[in-house]
């Protein structure tokens, strides 16, 4: 099953035990120069004995640490929109960092706490134009706005991985 079948069996705050294993899956394929770019609980795999697997690297993407471009500038989307970050969106990979897989991280932490994806967007079904709209404009309700009292430390967290400015975010996700 993915991560949310973990959650169908435990209080959603007991998962985070999963969601840290999670962390530390993309956290070493960042220190590889690899960034997965599709993160979402239907590519979070639990084994049959409690093991957590990160699959589908299909969209991963290498990227450098240092400051000078790849020169590789190539637009389009690819990823769910839900889980997508505003870069993400905006199609340009050149702009693809950790934190893009930090801002999918806080999505899937924001569904893990309140049994939704972070945006919904007021048409029914919405349209892939406005989605993509509400996550480059950032569109998404505060966690903690939303969150009981004993979440909203968890809820903090959430909305720092959320923002919509990669700078915003944490700077890795071992500071996650």
């Amino acid at each position: 099953g993915n991560i949310f079948s973990v959650l169908e069996r435990q209080h959603r705050y007991c998962a985070l035990d999963e969601f840290i294993c999670v962390c530390n899956a993309v956290s070493y394929a960042h220190s590889q120069g690899i960034l997965h770019c599709h993160l979402k609980p239907e590519n979070i795999a639990v084994g049959q004995f409690g093991e957590i697997t990160v699959l589908d690297w299909g969209l991963a993407h290498r990227f450098s640490t240092s400051e000078t471009p790849s020169g590789l500038l190539e637009e389009s989307i690819s990823g769910t929109p839900n889980y997508l970050s505003p870069e993400q969106a905006q199609g340009v990979r050149e702009w693809l960092t950790p934190a893009t897989d930090i801002y999918s991280l806080g999505a899937i932490l924001f569904e893990m706490l309140f049994n939704r994806p972070p945006r919904r967007v007021n048409e029914s079904p919405p349209s892939l134009q406005s989605l993509l709209n509400a996550v480059i404009t950032g569109d998404i309700p505060r966690a903690v706005d939303v969150a009981p009292r004993d979440a909203k430390v968890i809820a903090s967290i959430c909305d720092k991985c959320l923002a919509t400015l990669p700078t915003d975010r944490y700077a890795s996700v071992q500071h996650l």
